[in-house]
């Protein structure tokens, strides 16, 4: 494997405490940064690879992955490996057909990259997203982010990473894609995931085997903003020609995940998943997420399930577009103090273990026993009229406020609000247009059309 800047010498030595900063590395036929295919003894560690411009390579703009063949004492078997100790922080990827960046490693911080247009269908070389012109599996190619586990040496790779600051920018697979333990993805901002690639997420994670033995668990996923992700079904059969993309796709034996105060809207099937996964889901807004009449904006499936969930907002525009889904209410642990907000469709929450109908809120409350404090909707839309609600969305590390030019509008408590909002770091508030007037000249209208919000 080659790049532009090698980090290393192939079959030989491992580096240690250097930089690399300040580069523009632009049409490299491969990778833009990279580790030799192999090292002999160990991994490299203590790199800081920062402020460097990464374009339009064929591959990866930043691949920290190397077989160490011939450990030495005390280094771990031999396996593969992706460094430790690294700071990669500031660097801009733009246009890398396999991999945004392509990591082994542990111990490490990926801060403040900017990582756009990887893995797109109309950029693509003769490699094209390097899934190789006879295999039969491409379902990580055109990540934005990769962290890989590798079970030859699991206590070397793919563990105690802090992802933070991070925006990524249309991605053709996942966005941020994890297969390891022990992580923090904080404060990141992913427009436009699996924009060639369907069945993905802004942010995945996916596990193996059993929960006792999954390399996947103790993620906290917290105050990540995530629009927007497509689902792209192009030249499948028809019947798989529905847009497919989950915002926060937690799959198969992800374990103890800690998803807190993050924002969803535009994905195409589900905001959130649990499927065969366990965790808690806290203080989160999925808005809008569900483009279809077999979607959610929460979803918890699977056998193994077991999730704790309160103070979340799950808010669908349409009708048959459910704002919760279990495939069991024995996978919820509790669920309490939710806002279940469906103006358009009465009925939004189901249980398929019941081999019946969707609930309201107060059915499913009967039902289940849970949700005792949690709230419904408090006004109806027709089917097909504009949204009279509103996201206003801050991803920026600062507040900001929002000038709401005079229309009246409420919160979600029915609260009227005044003619600005201000909205806390990484973060969102919807709100609901009001048809009672302007607060700036006292203009009136029966006519509700005129204060709709939107979706966007």
């Amino acid at each position: 494997l080659w790049g532009a800047v090698v980090l290393g010498r192939n079959l030989q030595e491992h580096i240690s405490y250097v930089t690399v900063e300040n580069l523009r590395i632009e049409r490299w036929f491969d990778a833009g940064i990279t580790t030799p295919i192999n090292l002999e003894s160990d991994d490299n560690s203590n790199l800081i690879l920062r402020n460097n411009t990464i374009l339009d390579v064929e591959t990866t703009g930043i691949r920290l992955t190397t077989w160490v063949w011939n450990s030495a004492s005390g280094n771990g078997p031999s396996g593969w490996r992706g460094g430790r100790g690294l700071l990669v922080d500031g660097n801009v990827i733009d246009g890398a057909n396999h991999f945004g960046l392509d990591t082994y490693g542990i111990e490490s911080q990926y801060l403040s990259n900017t990582i756009r247009n990887v893995g797109l269908i109309a950029n693509l070389g003769r490699s094209g997203m390097g899934c190789g012109f006879t295999g039969t599996n491409c379902t990580e190619n055109g990540a934005g982010i990769r962290i890989k586990h590798s079970s030859s040496a699991p206590n070397h790779t793919a563990r105690n990473n802090t992802l933070r600051y991070n925006r990524l920018y249309q991605i053709g697979m996942n966005g941020i894609d994890l297969f390891g333990r022990d992580m923090i993805l904080e404060h990141n901002v992913i427009d436009r995931a699996c924009w060639s690639k369907g069945d993905c997420g802004g942010i995945r994670t996916f596990g193996r085997d059993n929960f006792n033995s999954t390399p996947v668990r103790n993620i906290t996923i917290r105050g990540n903003i995530i629009r927007d992700t497509l689902g792209n079904t192009d030249g499948t059969h028809p019947n798989f020609e529905t847009l497919f993309s989950l915002g926060i796709y937690l799959d198969n034996y992800s374990r103890d995940m800690v998803v807190e105060n993050n924002t969803v809207t535009g994905s195409t099937w589900t905001g959130a998943l649990f499927q065969r996964s366990t965790g808690t889901f806290t203080g989160n807004t999925l808005y809008d997420n569900v483009a279809s009449s077999w979607g959610s904006e929460m979803s918890i499936v699977s056998g193994g399930s077991r999730v704790t969930q309160r103070d979340n907002i799950m808010f669908p525009l349409g009708v048959h577009r459910r704002s919760l889904r279990v495939g069991d209410s024995a996978y919820l642990a509790s669920s309490n103090d939710n806002t279940l907000f469906s103006p358009y469709y009465d009925t939004s929450i189901a249980d398929d273990a019941t081999g019946c109908c969707d609930m309201s809120l107060a059915q499913w409350q009967s039902a289940s026993g849970f949700d005792s404090n949690s709230v419904a909707h408090w006004y109806n839309q027709a089917q097909g009229s504009p949204p009279r609600s509103q996201i206003f969305i801050n991803d920026s590390a600062q507040p900001r406020d929002f000038d709401l030019g005079g229309w009246v509008y409420r919160d979600l408590d029915q609260q009227p609000v005044g003619t600005s909002i201000q909205v806390p770091a990484f973060s969102s508030t919807i709100l609901i247009a009001d048809p009672s007037g302007l607060f700036s000249d006292g203009f009136e209208s029966s006519d509700t059309s005129v204060w709709a919000g939107t979706s966007n």
